[in-house]
This record gives structure tokens, sequence and C-alpha cells, in this order.
């Protein structure tokens, strides 16, 4: 059996990125350098939400073994940015030095929401951090964009996976051409979730191959 959520993302070493400059500044929203309300955005799948997770984990979670809540823009209600308050309080006295909040796919708000969010960025910043996904940078007004330090999560080429496809492998016990590898990830388009689902196929067949 193949567990998909095994190889879900769990420190910034796991991810992938487009450049160094773009890791670097994850890393350093992940170990409190930076604290700035962050936007994450780009296609779909190419790992904003577990960026955002890793990030949230990294400065509460991991370090006091508890998990974080992400809260789904889709479904935001005005009451949440309350609960946002509420957890930023039990993070800080679980010992977080600055508290850390994940809203993804941010841009489904409401018009009327997205104007309470940036009001309550605003008046509440000091105290804690938001860190937004969106696929769709551009259906947010430059007045909300603004409250963010944008951080572009592009697609990649299929070959940018290759040394976590390879870990995974591994650690599966399964052995595949290097040459094979790439023509599988080549019509990825630059989706984790694709190269993990492409992986999982090939694990699957080479373990179906060497039952007798």
């Amino acid at each position: 059996m193949f567990n998909r959520k095994k190889y879900e993302p769990q420190t910034v070493a796991d991810l992938v990125f487009a450049d160094e400059d773009t890791r670097q500044r994850v890393e350093d929203y992940a170990n409190g350098e930076r604290t700035d309300h962050a936007l994450l955005h780009g296609p779909m799948g190419t790992g904003k939400s577990s960026t955002a997770r890793v990030i949230a984990e990294a400065r509460v979670g991991v370090q006091n073994g508890l998990s974080t809540q992400a809260y789904e823009g889709a479904s935001f209600k005005e009451s949440d940015l309350d609960k946002i308050l509420n957890d930023w309080n039990w993070q800080r006295l679980e010992g977080a030095k600055f508290p850390v909040s994940v809203i993804n796919e941010i841009d489904l708000l409401p018009p009327a929401m997205l104007e309470k969010l940036k009001a309550f960025m605003d008046q509440c910043g000091h105290q804690g951090q938001i860190i937004g996904t969106t696929n769709h940078e551009y259906r947010l007004s430059y007045s909300h964009r603004d409250r963010f330090d944008i951080i572009e999560m592009p697609a990649l080429p299929g070959e940018a996976f290759e040394p976590r496809v390879r870990e995974m492998l591994a650690n599966e016990g399964v052995q595949i051409a290097d040459e094979t590898i790439r023509d599988v990830l080549a019509p990825n388009y630059g989706s984790w979730r694709d190269a993990l689902s492409a992986t999982q196929d090939m694990i699957l067949d080479e373990k179906r191959k060497s039952k007798p």
C-alpha cells in the first residue's frame, strides 16, 4: 500500500522551489526571521498550501508537538476573525514567539469579508501573522495585496521533482531507471500533486510486476 500522506512535506527541506531566493524567504518565515503577512500565489498543485502549513508548523506545531488550524477562504466567516485571535493567544501560551494563521484560497472570501480581514490585519497584525494562499493573485485588489509580502510559487518542470521522487522510490524499495523517471515526470505541468500521483503509479506498477 502506498501512503501518500507519508510523503507530505514536513520541513522546508522537503519542499521544491523555483529558485534559492524563494527557498530562503520561506525558510525565513519558518524560523521566524520574517513575520510579515505573506501571500503565496501560483497555479494549482504547486505546493502553496503545503508551504503555508510547513511554515505554520515550524513556528507553532512541530516545536510544541501540536497542530495548527488552516482556514478556508470559501467558508470563512466573520466569527473566524475572533477564532484567529484565540488561536494566537493559545499559540503564545504554548511558547510561540509570533503566532501565525493560514487562510487557503483567500481570494474566495466575499468582497465584504475581504474588507473586514483587511481591517483586522491593520488593527491586530501586530499580534500575529496571516499567511494566505491563492491560485489567482489578481482577484485580490491592490489594497488587499499591498498588505502582504507576495511570494510566487510557479509551475516547475518535471525534473525539479526528481530528487524527491527518487527518495520516495528508495523508501518504498523500488528501483526504476533514471530515464524512466524522467519520461514519467516529463508531462507534469509543475504540480507536486501530479508528480506524487505519477510516482504512486510507478511504485504500484513495479510492485505488481515483482509479484510471483
